[in-house]
C-alpha cells in the first residue's frame, strides 16, 4: 500500500444531521460503525464485550448487555477490566512551530486514534466553559493577538502558534474562538474564517479540513441546543397555557379561537409569547385534547346507553316481525329512556342498529323454533303416511285393493280407521294420492297379465263378441299354460275391460252405419227431388224408382223401406207447397173482392191515385218467364260448400243462430208471392195439365237458383263501381233501360228489397267470420293442448289481452299479478306459458338433450336485421357456435384487463365533467342516468369501431344514440303489428320514408365505422384486434356482413343494459341510506386514492358485488321474457310436457320478486348474497339476468367490470343525496327495456389523495 497506514485511509465525515459516518478513500466505500484501524486499544478491548455504553436524554450514561437484554447505570465490572488493559501510549515530544509556518505532522500525538474519544470528552466538558449565553469568551493576555483600533492593520508578533498535548484539546480551544467571535450555525465557513482567522487560536488545529470538519460540529451542536432551548421554552409555555385556560372553564371543546382569544389577552402567560401563530397552535392543542376526552367520555356514554338499550329492548318483549316504525313509538314512550338523559347520545341509527340487531336475535331464535317445529311436523306427517300407507297394504293383502277399484268403494272400509284420520288435512301427498299410487302399482302388475292374455287370444285367434260369457273366456285361459297361473278375479278384470270395449266398438260401428244410412237417403231424396224432368205431386215409387235404381244414391241405400221414405218426403214436401200456393190464392182472391166492395161503396175515390197504386201492386207481382239454368253447376257447388261448412260447425259443436221471426215470415210471404205469380201464368196458358204440372214444379226448384242470379248480378255491379250505389240492374219492374233513375218512384220497392238482400249477403259473411273467431276461441279455451295450464280464460281465447299490455308499456306488472294469482306456470295468451319457476331456465333455455330439438327463439319477437344476416343473437346454432368461439377472445379476463386503461379513461373523464358541473353550480342537480349512459356508449364505441364517440366531452347524445334510444320503443310497437299481418302491411305502407331512412341510416352508421376500423391496422385490444387474432384459428371466420350485424347488436346490448343497472342500484342505494352507507365505507376503507382502483381489486369486494347482485334481481335490464318457441315434436318443461309451437319464457321480473324464490322479494337488502341466514332459504338459481344456456350473455364480464369501476369512482369521489321530484323514479313503463325518467341527485365533492 505504498507506506500508507490503513488509519489513513479513513476519514471520519458527518451528515447534514450531525451524524458520523466513515469513508474509505481507496474503495469509496461508507460505513456507520468505526473501522478497526480507527479504533483505540481500549475499543478494540470492548468490541467482543456484550456490554455496550449509551446516553440517555437527560445526558446520563447507563450501559446496556446485548446478550442478557439487561441494562445498568453503573459501569459493569468486565466493562471496567477491559477499560483497565488499556495503556496510555507515551506522547512524542512537540516539534517546534514557526508563527505563521505549516507542517505536514500534527503537534499532537495520535491525532487519528484519539480521534473518537473527543466527542465522548467534549461531551464530559462543562458547558459553560465552552459556552457563555452565546457570547465569545475574553482570552487572558497570554493568549489574545494584538489588535489596534479596528480601522488600523493588526501588527504580529513573531510567537509561536498555540500548542495542545490531544486533538480534542485543540478542537475545544478552536470552539471556544468560534464561540468568540459569534460565529452563527447558519454562517459559510467562508464566512467564519473571516471573522476568525486573524485570531492566533484559529491556528489550535494546523489541518485546513479539521477546521472545517469542527466548524460543522460546532454549527450541528449550535443547531441542537438552540433547538433543545426552544423545546424546553415551548413545553413551558404549553404547560403554563394549558394551566391558564383550565382556569376558564367556558372553553369548551368546540370553542374556536376566534371566541376564546378576547377571554384570555389579558393573561400574563398570553403576552410571555409574541408570536400569535405559537398561541394559536397551543389553543388548538388544547382544544384537540379536550376533543379527545370529550369523545372518550362520549364512548364510555354511549357504550353504556347502548348497553341499557339492550336491556330495554329485551324487556320489552317485542315479536320477531316488529316493524321500526311501530318499535319507535314503544321505545320513545318507555319510563326509562325518556327518563335518563344518556340516550340522548344516541342518534336515530344508533337506536335503530340496536333494534335491528334485536329483531336479527329474535328472528334466529324464532326461525330455530319454526324449524324445529317444522321438522317435528314433517316427521309426524312422515310417520302419518307410513301408517296410512301399511293400511292401503292390508286392504291390498286382502284383496280390497286390486287394479280398477275406486276410491268409492275403499272409503267406507277406512273412514273410520285412526290412520286415515290422522292423514286429513295434512300437506303433501292425500290419502287420495296414496291410494291412486297403489292402484296404479296393481295396474302395472296387471299390465303384463293382460298381454299375456292378448298374446294367447292372438295365437288361438279367439275374438271376444259382445255375447261372450266369463265363463268360455276364463275356460280358454285355463287351457293355455302361459295363463293358468292367473288368479281369476284378475282374469275376470281383464275380461270385463276387454268386453266393454268389443261392446263399445260394437255400438259404435252400429251408430256410424245409421249415420251413413241417414246420409244415404238425404243423398237419393236430394237425387229424386233434382230428376229431369222432375217428379210431380201425382207420381208414385215405382213410376220413380225405375228413373234412380241404377244411381249410386240408390244402391246406397240398403232397405227398400228407406228409399220409400226418401220419395215419401219430396212427395209431402211437394204438397205443402202445393197447399201454401192454394191458401195464398184464396187470400189474394179475398183481398179484391174486398177492394171491389169498397171502391163501390165510395165512387168518389181519387181515380188517378187508385190507379197508381194499383198498378205499382200489379207491376209488384208480375215476374219473367222461366228460362233455362246456366248456373247449375255454380248452385251443386254453393250446396256442397254449405254442407261442407255445417260439417265443420257440427265438429266444433256449434250450432247456427237462430233466424229472426220476421225474417223467416218474410222470406215465407216472398216465396209464396213468386209460386202465385208462377202458377197464374201457367193457368193462363193453352198447354195441358201436364205442361201446368211441370210449371208449379219448376216455380218451386227455379227461386233459389233466381235469388242467387240476382245477387250475382248485383254483386258485379256494386264490385265495377262501388261509388255508384244508385246504378241497379233493371230487373222488369222500372220500364226500359238497364238505369234506374233516381227519380222513378215507381222502382223504390225493388230497390228496397234488392238493398235488403244485399245487406243480408254482408250479414252473412260477417256472421261467418264471428262464427269462426267464436268457434276458435271455445276451441283455444277448451280443447287446446294448453287447455290444462291455469288462466284467465279470456287470455286462452285471444291475445288481444297481451297485447294491450305491451302497447300501453304495462306488460311487466300484469305479468306480475298473473303469476301472483295463478301460480309458476301461467297461460298468457292462446299459444304462450310464462314461468317463474327456477327449473324453467334450464329446460327453456339450457343446453340441448341428446336426440332431441333445442327451443329456437321467437321470430315473432325478434324480427329481421337490415341486411337480412343475423347476428349471435339469432343465428343457427352451427353459426352461433362458430361466432361465440371467435367473440369469445374479445370479452375474456385476460382481455379485459388489457382494455383497463381504455376503461379508466372514460371513467376518470366522468368524475371530470361531474366536478365541472359542481364548480359552475354546487347545487346543481345532476342527471345520472344521462352520465351513465354517456360513459357506456363512449366505452363500447371505442371498443366496437375503434372510436368514441364524445358523448361525455360533449355532455349530449349525439343524433345517432338519440334514434337508438327512440328506435327501442318503436321496435315494440311493430313487433306487437307482427301478429296482425294485415295491420302490419297497412302500417308499413302508412310510415313516413323518413322513418324507414333513419333505420338504414343507423344501421350505416355503424358499418361504416365497422369498416374504417377493419381498414385501420392497430394493435390496440380493442374488440375486431382480437377477432381479426382468431379468425384464421377457427377455419371459416365471419363475414363482413356478419360483422356489421354483430357490431350493431353490441352498440344496444353492451350500452343501456349497463347504464340501466347502474341507474336502478344508484336510486336503491339511495333509497337505503344504512346500504349505502355500507357500500361507501367500503370502496373508501379499500382505496386510499383513486389509483388503486383496479378491476381486480374490485372483483374482491363483497358487499359490492352483493349490491349488485340485488340490483340485478329489483331492476334486471330486461325485464321481460325472452321468448322460445318449443320444436314441432314438444317437449317437456318443470315436469309437464308443451305441445309443439308454443312460445315459452321465464319472466325475469317476476321470477326475482316471487315469494317462492326470494324472501322479501320487494325489499332492497345485499345481505341476502352474504349467507346471511335469514335468507337461507333464497333460491339464488332463480337470478339469471344474464339468461341462461349456450345462449347467454357474451358480455357479462365486461358488464361487471364497468359497473364496478363506474360506480366505484362515482361513490369514492361523491356523496350522492336523492332530489325529492325522483322519490317514485322506479315506477316506469317498459317495451322490452325500461322507460327510464331522469335520476336527479346532488353530488357533494369528497376530498381524495
Amino acid at each position: 500500500m505504498n507506506g500508507i497506514s490503513p488509519a489513513a485511509l479513513w476519514q471520519e465525515v458527518r451528515n447534514a444531521d450531525g451524524r458520523v459516518y466513515y469513508y474509505n478513500t481507496e474503495t469509496k466505500a461508507t460505513t456507520w460503525t468505526k473501522p478497526e484501524a480507527l479504533m483505540t486499544a481500549a475499543e478494540r478491548a470492548l468490541v467482543g464485550q456484550p456490554w455496550k455504553e449509551y446516553v440517555a436524554e437527560g445526558g446520563r450514561k447507563y450501559w446496556y448487555n446485548t446478550e442478557t437484554k439487561q441494562s445498568s447505570w453503573a459501569m459493569p465490572e468486565v466493562y471496567k477490566n477491559a477499560l483497565a488493559q488499556d495503556q496510555p501510549p507515551q506522547r512524542p515530544a512537540a516539534p517546534a512551530f514557526v508563527a505563521g509556518g505549516s507542517s505536514n505532522f500534527s503537534t499532537y500525538p495520535s491525532q487519528r486514534d484519539q480521534r473518537d474519544q473527543r466527542d465522548q470528552r467534549f461531551d464530559q466538558r462543562d458547558q459553560r466553559d465552552r459556552f457563555d449565553d452565546g457570547l465569545p469568551e475574553r482570552l487572558g493576555p497570554d493568549r489574545q493577538l494584538g489588535y489596534s483600533a479596528p480601522d488600523v492593520r493588526p501588527s504580529f508578533t513573531m510567537s509561536a502558534d498555540p500548542e495542545y498535548s490531544t486533538f480534542e484539546e485543540a478542537e475545544a480551544a478552536f470552539f471556544k474562538l468560534l464561540k468568540r467571535s459569534g460565529v452563527q450555525p447558519d454562517w459559510s465557513w467562508e464566512q467564519t474564517m473571516r471573522a476568525t482567522i486573524k485570531d492566533p487560536q484559529y491556528r489550535a488545529l494546523k489541518d485546513p479540513r479539521e477546521r472545517k470538519a469542527a466548524f460543522e460540529k460546532y454549527a450541528v451542536d449550535v443547531r441542537l441546543q438552540e433547538k433543545d432551548k426552544a423545546k424546553e421554552r415551548l413545553a413551558k409555555l404549553k404547560s403554563d397555557f394549558g394551566i391558564m385556560l383550565r382556569r376558564h372553564p367556558e372553553i369548551k371543546h368546540y370553542t374556536r379561537w376566534k371566541t376564546a382569544r378576547p377571554i384570555i389577552e389579558g393573561e400574563t402567560t398570553f403576552r410571555s409569547t409574541s408570536d400569535d401563530n405559537e398561541r394559536r397552535q397551543l389553543f388548538e392543542e388544547y382544544i384537540a385534547e379536550l376533543k379527545r376526552v370529550n369523545i372518550e367520555t362520549e364512548v364510555h356514554t354511549r357504550k353504556a346507553a347502548m348497553d341499557d338499550l339492550i336491556a330495554i329492548l329485551k324487556a320489552l318483549d317485542l315479536e320477531p316481525y316488529t316493524r321500526w316504525s311501530e318499535a319507535q313509538s314503544i321505545i320513545q314512550g318507555n319510563e326509562r329512556f325518556a327518563g335518563d338523559e344518556k340516550f340522548e347520545t344516541l342518534s336515530k341509527s344508533d337506536i335503530l342498529t340496536a333494534f335491528e340487531n334485536h329483531i336479527k336475535s329474535l328472528e334466529r331464535t324464532f326461525n330455530d323454533a319454526k324449524q324445529k317445529e317444522k321438522n317435528s311436523k314433517a316427521r309426524r306427517e312422515r310417520q302419518n303416511r307410513d301408517s296410512f300407507m301399511g293400511l292401503l297394504r292390508d286392504l291390498r293383502g286382502a284383496g280390497k285393493i286390486r287394479a280398477g277399484t275406486k276410491w268409492m268403494d275403499v272409503h267406507p272400509l277406512i273412514e273410520d280407521d285412526p290412520r286415515y284420520i290422522a292423514m286429513l288435512g295434512q300437506a303433501g301427498s292425500t290419502p287420495l294420492d296414496l291410494f291412486w299410487d297403489m292402484v296404479e302399482e296393481e295396474e302395472r302388475a296387471l299390465r303384463g297379465k293382460r298381454n299375456e292374455v292378448l298374446d294367447v287370444l292372438d295365437d288361438i285367434r279367439y275374438e271376444i263378441q259382445p255375447n261372450t260369457t266369463v265363463e268360455e273366456f276364463l275356460s280358454v285361459m285355463r287351457a293355455d299354460n302361459r295363463t293358468s297361473s292367473i288368479p281369476t278375479a284378475d282374469l275376470e278384470l281383464i275380461f270385463a275391460r276387454l268386453h266393454e270395449k268389443v261392446v263399445k266398438r260394437s255400438e259404435e260401428d252400429r251408430y256410424a252405419e245409421e249415420r251413413r244410412q241417414r246420409r244415404a237417403t238425404d243423398a237419393l231424396r236430394s237425387r229424386i227431388k233434382h230428376l229431369e224432368p222432375p217428379v210431380l205431386l201425382g207420381d208414385t215409387w215405382e213410376k220413380i224408382r225405375p228413373r234412380v235404381e241404377k244411381s249410386d244414391e240408390y244402391r246406397a241405400v240398403d232397405s227398400d223401406e228407406l228409399r220409400q221414405g226418401a220419395f215419401d218426403k219430396v212427395i209431402k214436401r211437394l204438397k205443402e207447397k202445393e197447399e201454401d200456393v192454394e191458401r195464398e190464392r184464396e187470400r189474394r182472391g179475398r183481398d179484391r173482392r174486398d177492394r171491389e166492395r169498397d171502391r163501390e161503396r165510395d165512387p168518389l175515390r181519387n181515380s188517378n191515385s187508385y190507379s197508381d197504386t194499383h198498378g205499382r201492386r200489379d207491376r209488384r207481382h208480375r215476374t219473367r218467364s222461366p228460362e233455362i239454368d246456366a248456373y247449375e253447376a255454380d248452385r251443386r257447388k254453393a250446396i256442397a260448400d254449405r254442407e261442407r261448412q255445417y260439417r265443420k260447425v257440427s265438429i266444433t259443436g256449434l250450432t247456427p243462430p237462430p233466424r229472426d221471426r220476421r225474417d223467416r215470415e218474410r222470406d215465407r210471404d216472398r216465396e209464396r208471392d213468386r209460386d202465385e205469380r208462377g202458377r197464374l201464368e201457367r193457368y193462363d196458358s193453352r198447354d195441358g195439365r201436364d205442361r201446368r204440372d211441370r210449371q208449379v214444379s219448376l216455380s218451386i226448384y227455379d227461386r233459389e237458383r233466381r235469388e242467387r242470379e240476382a245477387e250475382r248480378e248485383r254483386t258485379y255491379v256494386s264490385r265495377a263501381d262501388p261509388r255508384e250505389k244508385g246504378r241497379e240492374l233493371d230487373y222488369g219492374d222500372s220500364g226500359s233501360g238497364t238505369e234506374l233513375p233516381k227519380t222513378n218512384t215507381n222502382g223504390a220497392g225493388s230497390l228496397r228489397r234488392r238493398r235488403d238482400s244485399e245487406l243480408s249477403a254482408g250479414s252473412r259473411r260477417d256472421n261467418k267470420f264471428l262464427l269462426y273467431h267464436v268457434g276458435r276461441a271455445i276451441y283455444n279455451v277448451y280443447f287446446h293442448p294448453l287447455s290444462k295450464y291455469p288462466g284467465p280464460k279470456a287470455l286462452a281465447a285471444t291475445r288481444l289481452p297481451l297485447l294491450r299490455a305491451l302497447a300501453q308499456g304495462k306488460s311487466v306488472s300484469w305479468t306480475q299479478a298473473l303469476h301472483k294469482q295463478y301460480g309458476p306456470v301461467v297461460r298468457i295468451s292462446p299459444d304462450e306459458l310464462s314461468y317463474i319457476d327456477a327449473r324453467g331456465w334450464k329446460d327453456i333455455y339450457g343446453h340441448r338433450i341428446a336426440g332431441k330439438t333445442a327451443n329456437n327463439k321467437d321470430r315473432m319477437f325478434y324480427g329481421k336485421a337490415v341486411n337480412d344476416v343475423d347476428s349471435i343473437l339469432l343465428a343457427d346454432e352451427a353459426a352461433h357456435s362458430r361466432g361465440r368461439r371467435i367473440f369469445a377472445h374479445a370479452f375474456s379476463d385476460k382481455a379485459l384487463k388489457e382494455q383497463e386503461p381504455l376503461f379508466k379513461n372514460y371513467v376518470n373523464l366522468l368524475a371530470v365533467k361531474l366536478n365541472q358541473i359542481l364548480g359552475k353550480d354546487p347545487q346543481a342537480k345532476v342527471d345520472v342516468v344521462k352520465y351513465y349512459n354517456f360513459t357506456t356508449f363512449d366505452i363500447m364505441g371505442d371498443l366496437t369501431f375503434g372510436e368514441p364517440l364524445h358523448l361525455l366531452e360533449g355532455s349530449e347524445y349525439n343524433a345517432w344514440v338519440s334514434m337508438i334510444f327512440a328506435g327501442v320503443k318503436a321496435s315494440s310497437m311493430m313487433r306487437i303489428l307482427r301478429y296482425f299481418p294485415l295491420l302490419d302491411m297497412f302500417w308499413k305502407l302508412m310510415l313516413p320514408k323518413s322513418l324507414e331512412e333513419k333505420r338504414i341510416q343507423h344501421f350505416q352508421y355503424s358499418t361504416d365505422r365497422v369498416d374504417r376500423r377493419l381498414a385501420t391496422s392497430t394493435d390496440r385490444p380493442d374488440i375486431w384486434t382480437l377477432v381479426m387474432n382468431n379468425q384464421e384459428k377457427e377455419g371459416k371466420g365471419l363475414s363482413v356482413k356478419e360483422m356489421h350485424s354483430n357490431a350493431s347488436l353490441f352498440m344496444i346490448a353492451g350500452t343501456e343494459t349497463t347504464a340501466t343497472l347502474l341507474s336502478g342500484l344508484t336510486y336503491y342505494l339511495l333509497k337505503n341510506p344504512q346500504c349505502m352507507k355500507k357500500l361507501v365505507d367500503e370502496l373508501r376503507g379499500a382505496f386510499a386514492t383513486d389509483d388503486e382502483i383496479t378491476i381486480e381489486a374490485l372483483a374482491q369486494l363483497k358487499y359490492l358485488h352483493a349490491c349488485l347482485e340485488e340490483a340485478l334481481r329489483l331492476y334486471p335490464p330486461v325485464p321481460i321474457g325472452l321468448p322460445r318457441r318449443t320444436p314441432a315434436e314438444g317437449t317437456t318443461i318443470c315436469g309437464d310436457w308443451v305441445a309443439g309451437g308454443t312460445t315459452v319464457s321465464v319472466h325475469h321480473y317476476s321470477t326475482y320478486r316471487s315469494e317462492a324464490n326470494f324472501r322479501e322479494p320487494n325489499s332492497f337488502i345485499p345481505e341476502r348474497w352474504l349467507a346471511d341466514p335469514r335468507f337461507v332459504s333464497d333460491n339464488k338459481a332463480a337470478l339469471q339476468p344474464f339468461s341462461f344456456g349456450p345462449r347467454n350473455c357474451l358480455g357479462k364480464s365486461l358488464a361487471y367490470h364497468e359497473m364496478r369501476l363506474i360506480l366505484s369512482k362515482v361513490l369514492c369521489n361523491f356523496d350522492l343525496s336523492l332530489c325529492e321530484e325522483c322519490e317514485n323514479w322506479a315506477e316506469q313503463d317498459v317495451y322490452v327495456l325500461w322507460e327510464k325518467h331522469p335520476l336527479l341527485v346532488n353530488l357533494t365533492p369528497v376530498a381524495r389523495g
